[in-house]
């Protein structure tokens, strides 16, 4: 038997009902279409979107929203309903979140049937870019979500789009490890250049994050060896990835360049350099200082079984500079 509600207390309405949609929007600047599509529930896409509700609407109120999805299990509603209470809100971002629209939140979870279902009201949106300038591309990447990368890249999504700081989806994934989003960049063409604001490229990432696998595959790609010989801290960082691997990533950076007795016998100079300048890390770059030119005099010799030696010294560097010049100035 039903008791009788009081007048004075109001039910809530129902999630579906426009008034609410509209309310819940105003308030929190994300819509149920965004957690909807966060969450990866399908039905309640579908049903939104059936609705008509602006499929591409951007969060941009200035706070630091705290949403969260109730599961029905726990809280005993209906199957594919949504409900937020404010009881039984949680942090969703810690960052002020802008110009989000629900496709890069299910491009981050990698929901692929949600991104589909988006996809299908406007192809237009996956170019659209939150406050840092990333692309729901930027967001798959970086979680590292194959299928879905490998999705937005197929309905035509800007393989080398940038965001604000100069990142491609390729730098969000080497940063992050994820070999085989890095493998798929390469082979639909993006480019392994791209440098961020800060002049890196892709693979400086690798280094600095100690992705040796990452490292491996991308030093076999095109890169500009002379260039990445004039960042320090790449030098640095690929001695660094050396340890515990016997240098293996210093001696493919070596043979994978288009002079290698030449690129050995300079970085052996800049190790000897650093040594001098980095005293915490003295010996082991003092170690590598040795490698390189271990390297450099067993290339030589090699090298010259082959080819007359006076034609070899007499090669030519990147400057102009004959090998004999560069072993004399590198003390070789």
């Amino acid at each position: 038997m039903l008791k009788s509600v009081p007048a004075s207390i109001r039910s809530e309405p129902p999630i579906y009902n426009h008034h609410v949609v509209k309310e819940f929007a105003t308030e929190y600047g994300f819509t149920p279409l965004h957690l909807a599509a966060q969450s990866g529930h399908d039905s309640l896409v579908r049903m939104l979107l059936n609705q008509g509700v602006q499929v591409d609407a951007t969060s941009t109120t200035m706070v630091r929203p705290l949403v969260s999805i109730v599961h029905p299990q726990k809280y005993n509603a209906p199957a594919d309903g949504l409900r937020v209470r404010g009881s039984l809100l949680r942090s969703f971002y810690r960052n002020v979140l802008q110009n989000v629209i629900p496709l890069h939140l299910a491009a981050q979870q990698g929901h692929i049937a949600v991104v589909g279902m988006l996809l299908s009201r406007s192809t237009q949106q996956q170019h659209a870019k939150d406050w840092r300038g990333r692309t729901p591309l930027h967001l798959a990447a970086m979680n590292g979500h194959y299928e879905m990368v490998s999705l937005l890249i197929a309905q035509g999504s800007n393989i080398n789009v940038m965001d604000q700081n100069g990142w491609t989806g390729m730098h969000y994934a080497t940063k992050a490890g994820h070999l085989n989003v890095v493998k798929l960049f390469v082979k639909s063409s993006a480019d392994e250049l791209a440098e961020t604001k800060e002049g890196k490229v892709p693979l400086c990432f690798a280094a600095a994050h100690n992705h040796i696998e990452c490292l491996r595959f991308l030093l076999k790609q095109k890169h500009d060896t002379h260039q990445l010989m004039e960042d320090r801290r790449f030098i640095f960082d690929l001695m660094v990835c050396g340890k515990g691997t016997d240098n293996e990533p210093l001696q493919e950076f070596i043979l994978q360049s288009p002079a290698p007795i030449d690129t050995a016998v300079k970085l052996s100079a800049l190790y000897r350099d650093m040594s001098e300048k980095e005293k915490e890390r003295a010996k082991d770059l003092s170690n590598v200082a040795v490698f390189s030119e271990n390297m450099a005099v067993e290339l030589l010799g090699i090298t010259a079984t082959e080819y007359n030696a006076a034609i070899l010294l007499k090669a030519k560097d990147n400057r102009g500079r004959p090998l004999l010049d560069v072993l004399i100035e590198n003390e070789q």
